[in-house]
C-alpha cells in the first residue's frame, strides 16, 4: 500500500480545490444580488420551457446551443424552478473553472504564482461591477478550460483519451457558446499539429491522433444534432443560433469591419498599462518564443504546453468582439491570466535580478510591485463596488421563480404589482413586447405565440420577418397581459404601475381596467 504523500496531496488536489470553494462562495454572495430581465430572462426563460414540454428552438428561442439549456433545465428540475438555482449553478461553474485553471498553472509556472493568478482571476470578475448572470460564457469557459487542460494530458501522457476527452469538451464548447466553439476548434487543432513528436508526424499518424479529436467531436454533437431535427427544429436551430449570432455581429459590430475588430480586441483598460492589451500580447510573444525555440530544435515539453496555453487563449480572445463590456473582457481573458504573474516573474528575472538570486520573499515583493501598475485600478474599482454592493440593503419579492432574490424597493413593487395582476387575471396569459424575458416566466406554462418570445434588437424582423404580424394577430385574438416599452405599448392597452428602471411596464387590456 503506497504512502500518501501530504505535500503532493496538498498541491495537486486540497489546494485548487480549496481555491474552487472560495471561488464558489464569493460568487454566490454576489449571484443573489439583483434581477437583469433581459439577460436572466433569456436564459431562465427557454430553461423552464424545456422543464414544462416546450420543443427548444420550434417553441422557445435560446441564443445560444442547447447545451446551456439542457444543463440549466436539469438543475431547474433537481432544485426547481427559480432565477436562483441557475444563478448558483453558474457559480459552481466558475468554481469548477477555478479548480481547473490553478492545475493548469501550476504545469508552467510555480504554485504561488498560480495561487495568485487565480486571486488576480477571481478579483476581476464582472460581477463587482455589474449584476451576476448565468450567462453561456461561463459554461462555455469552463468547457474551454477543460479542453486546454485535456489537450496538455494529451501531450504529457501521450494517451488517446485525453484526445478524445478534449474533443468532447470543444464540442461542449461549441454546444453552450458556438462562436467560441469554432474558434477553439480550429485554435486547439492547430496546437495539437505544432506539438506533434517528429515521431508522429507522418500523415497517417497525424489522420489516426486527429481520429480520436473527431470521434470526441461527435459523442456529443451527434445525440444533441439527432435531438434537434427529430423534434423538428433544426431549422429554427440554425435561425437562432447561426443567423442570429450573424446579425448580432453585423449589427453591433457595425457590419464586421476591419477597424472595429482591431479597435475590440485591443481595447483600453482603465489602469495604467492597459491588462486587457497585455494578456493576448503576452499570449502571442511566448507563443511566437516557443515556435522559434520548436524551429531550432530547442524545444522541450514546456514549450509545448506554452504553445497549447498560448492559442487556446487565442481562440479565447476572439471574444473580445463585438462587445468589449468588462464581462466579455474578463471571460475571453481568463485563460490569459496565468501569463500576466508568469510575464512578470521572467521580466524581474531577466532584467533586475539576472545576476544574483534574490530571496525569495524580496522577489515576490518585487513581484507585486511590477504588477500593481496593471491591476491597481482595475481591483480597485471592482472591489469599491462589491463593498458598495454588500452594504446596499436589498429586498425580496412575493413571486416564485424570484424566490430568494435581492432587489431594489422600486424593483420589488414592480414584481409585486404583476404578481397581484397574474393573481387577478389567472386565465391570461403574459407576453412582452420588449426585450426581456423574464416577464415570461412570472407564471407557469405561459404559452409562446412564437418561438421569439421577446422582441430584440431588430434580430426579430431579421430572423423571423413574420414576427410583428404574429404578435399583432394573438394579442387581437388573445387579450395577454403585456410588459411592454412604455414608448411602444401596445392598442387599446393601458398601464398597471410605474415602469422599471428598464423603462419595461406592466399592461392590461383597457377593457378590463374599465370593469
Amino acid at each position: 500500500m503506497k504512502k500518501l504523500n501530504i505535500k503532493k496531496f496538498f498541491t495537486t488536489q486540497a489546494l485548487p480545490l480549496s481555491v474552487a470553494i472560495f471561488t464558489f462562495l464569493i460568487s454566490a454572495i454576489f449571484s443573489r444580488i439583483g434581477v437583469d430581465p433581459h439577460h436572466d430572462g433569456i436564459v431562465f426563460k427557454p430553461a423552464i420551457d424545456l422543464l414544462e414540454g416546450k420543443i427548444l428552438f420550434k417553441n422557445s428561442y435560446t441564443q445560444y446551443g442547447a447545451l446551456l439549456t439542457i444543463l440549466q433545465s436539469l438543475s431547474l428540475l433537481i432544485f426547481g424552478k427559480y432565477l436562483i438555482v441557475i444563478k448558483l449553478q453558474t457559480s459552481f461553474f466558475y468554481a469548477l473553472t477555478s479548480f481547473f485553471l490553478f492545475k493548469i498553472w501550476t504545469i508552467y509556472e510555480k504554485k504561488w504564482l498560480s495561487l495568485l493568478s487565480c486571486l488576480i482571476w477571481l478579483a476581476m470578475a464582472p460581477f463587482y461591477i455589474y449584476l451576476f448572470l448565468p450567462w453561456s460564457s461561463v459554461y462555455s469557459l469552463f468547457f474551454l478550460v477543460l479542453t486546454l487542460y485535456f489537450l496538455i494530458l494529451s501531450l504529457q501522457k501521450h494517451r488517446h483519451k485525453y484526445l478524445f476527452f478534449s474533443g468532447i469538451t470543444i464540442g461542449a464548447t461549441f454546444w453552450t457558446r458556438q462562436p467560441v466553439g469554432i474558434f477553439l476548434l480550429i485554435f486547439s487543432y492547430l496546437s495539437f499539429l505544432l506539438t506533434l513528436p517528429k515521431n508522429k508526424t507522418k500523415l497517417h499518424t497525424v489522420f489516426r491522433e486527429t481520429i480520436f479529436i473527431i470521434l470526441g467531436l461527435l459523442t456529443i454533437s451527434i445525440p444533441i444534432l439527432s435531438w434537434i431535427t427529430i423534434n423538428g427544429a433544426f431549422h429554427d436551430w440554425w435561425l437562432q443560433s447561426i443567423v442570429s449570432a450573424v446579425v448580432f455581429g453585423r449589427t453591433v459590430g457595425q457590419n464586421f469591419q476591419i477597424k472595429v475588430i482591431f479597435q475590440n480586441l485591443f481595447t483600453n483598460s482603465v489602469g495604467i498599462l492597459s491588462l486587457w492589451k497585455l494578456l493576448p500580447i503576452f499570449s502571442v510573444l511566448y507563443l511566437l518564443r516557443s515556435i522559434i525555440k520548436k524551429i531550432r530544435h530547442q524545444s522541450n515539453n514546456s514549450d509545448n504546453v506554452q504553445i497549447i496555453l498560448s492559442l487556446v487563449s487565442i481562440s479565447s480572445w476572439m471574444q473580445y468582439y463585438p462587445v468589449p463590456c468588462f464581462r466579455h473582457l474578463f471571460w475571453a481573458a481568463t485563460p490569459m491570466m496565468g501569463l500576466l504573474p508568469k510575464f512578470v516573474h521572467d521580466f524581474q528575472h531577466m532584467f533586475i535580478f539576472n545576476k544574483t538570486k534574490p530571496n525569495k520573499i524580496i522577489s515576490a515583493i518585487t513581484l507585486i510591485i511590477l504588477l500593481l501598475p496593471i491591476i491597481y485600478l482595475e481591483i480597485s474599482i471592482r472591489m469599491s463596488n462589491a463593498v458598495t454592493k454588500l452594504q446596499t440593503v436589498y429586498y425580496t419579492t412575493q413571486l416564485p421563480t424570484l424566490k430568494h432574490m435581492k432587489m431594489s424597493m422600486d424593483e420589488v413593487l414592480f414584481y409585486n404589482n404583476a404578481f397581484d395582476i397574474i393573481n387577478t387575471y389567472p386565465e391570461k396569459n403574459i407576453i412582452t413586447n420588449g426585450p426581456d424575458a423574464i416577464y415570461g416566466t412570472l407564471k407557469p406554462n405561459t404559452i409562446n405565440f412564437h418561438p421569439m418570445y421577446v422582441n430584440w434588437l431588430g434580430i426579430n424582423k431579421s430572423v423571423y420577418p413574420n414576427y410583428t404580424e404574429k404578435l399583432s394577430d394573438y394579442v387581437i385574438k388573445n387579450k395577454p397581459i403585456i410588459f411592454s416599452p412604455v414608448t411602444d405599448l401596445m392598442p387599446d392597452y393601458c398601464p398597471i404601475g410605474k415602469p422599471n428602471w428598464n423603462q419595461q411596464i406592466l399592461t392590461i387590456p383597457c377593457e378590463l381596467q374599465n370593469q
